[in-house]
């Protein structure tokens, strides 16, 4: 389903929402013609660039990193370090703005490390972020021959660790999911001190916005893969398929940005006054975060200036925007909240 589809389902427009997903359309055919086109164009079966962030969301603002990463599934070569090196080099030269110093982004990641170390002291924040950001927003941009293939073995390898496949809430994935929203929270507390509070206003607010919508968007997803969710031709459908037909349930409805996933629960569990309620202050948070003067102020502010005007607003944004998902699930649907008391928190 569309997003016009959704809006008018909704009963709603949101311009913010609307504007930001035109800018990563046009983001997208830049960064496209960077790695098709370009001085060294990359076209293997076996190598898939990736987007994360604003741009995979759809959410595309005047501000944002371009998070990309050469995901790699296929025999190791000394070669994919040099086509790294000059994917980094050819998308700087077109002035994105880069990735983050942490190392996520703007290398190589390779498909056995995300497959099979899940959990584990092997599990690095690194791998799992990379796992599951890639399962929660992420786009290919030139062939996705890879990028299927991993997605597909990542999802495969959450369920194939039931001993006896039943339709379902994927315990195994949701867990993992619960983890990364906790270790994103905790980096959160990490990164202020160990930068001595750099950026850590423009962090919290993305904390209390585009992380959130993430992990809720994903919670979503897991929950309704309940039994009693499904639709009667979907559970049978599934419990025919077995794993197989699971994988690729989820496949086609985890990776898609998180707003549209978020719309679609609000469609499905919500009133209108939460669904408005929701998407109005992530509007609101879209286009505020889109005004250079309000991003340039968010990372500059010390962590003495917790009174600042623009933050009060967008902090009072967001706890709009909190209100209005708490009561999506914990209030709005006694299915949804009876899942979430059972399943969310312990």
């Amino acid at each position: 389903m569309s997003w016009l589809d959704l809006e008018k389902q909704l009963g709603g427009t949101w311009p913010a929402i609307r504007a930001a997903r035109e800018r990563a359309n046009a983001q997208m055919e830049r960064v496209r013609n960077v790695v098709t086109h370009g001085e060294a164009p990359i076209d293997s079966e076996d190598i898939s660039v990736v987007v994360f962030g604003s741009l995979a969301r759809g959410e595309w603002t005047s501000g944002s990193d371009l998070d990309w990463t050469l995901l790699i599934d296929g025999q190791a070569d000394h070669r994919h370090a040099l086509t790294a090196h000059e994917l980094a080099k050819a998308i700087d030269a077109e002035h994105f703005r880069g990735p983050g110093a942490t190392g996520v982004f703007g290398n190589m990641a390779f498909s056995p490390s995300l497959i099979h170390q899940i959990g584990g002291d092997d599990d690095t924040n690194q791998n799992t972020t990379r796992r599951l950001l890639l399962l929660l927003e992420s786009r290919p941009v030139n062939r996705a021959d890879a990028y299927d293939r991993v997605i597909k073995a990542i999802l495969s390898r959450y369920l194939h660790d039931y001993r006896r496949f039943r339709v379902g809430i994927p315990h195994f994935l949701l867990n993992d999911l619960q983890r990364y929203w906790r270790t994103m929270c905790v980096d959160y507390a990490f990164k202020n001190r160990e930068r001595s509070g750099t950026k850590w206003a423009l962090r919290v607010i993305k904390l209390r916005f585009s992380r959130k919508l993430i992990f809720a968007a994903a919670l979503l997803t897991c929950l309704r893969c309940d039994s009693t969710l499904l639709p009667v031709e979907d559970r049978d459908r599934l419990e025919t398929l077995g794993v197989d037909g699971m994988v690729e349930h989820l496949r086609t409805h985890a990776c898609r940005p998180p707003l549209e996933i978020m719309a679609e629960g609000l469609l499905q569990f919500g009133p209108p006054g939460t669904a408005t309620k929701v998407l109005n202050a992530y509007d609101e948070f879209l286009e505020r975060i889109n005004d250079p003067h309000v991003r340039q102020t968010l990372e500059e502010l010390s962590p003495f200036e917790e009174d600042n005007a623009v933050l009060k607003q967008l902090k009072d944004v967001g706890k709009r925007f909190q209100d209005g998902i708490v009561a999506l699930f914990f209030d709005d649907s006694p299915a949804l909240g009876k899942l979430v008391r059972s399943f969310g928190l312990f």
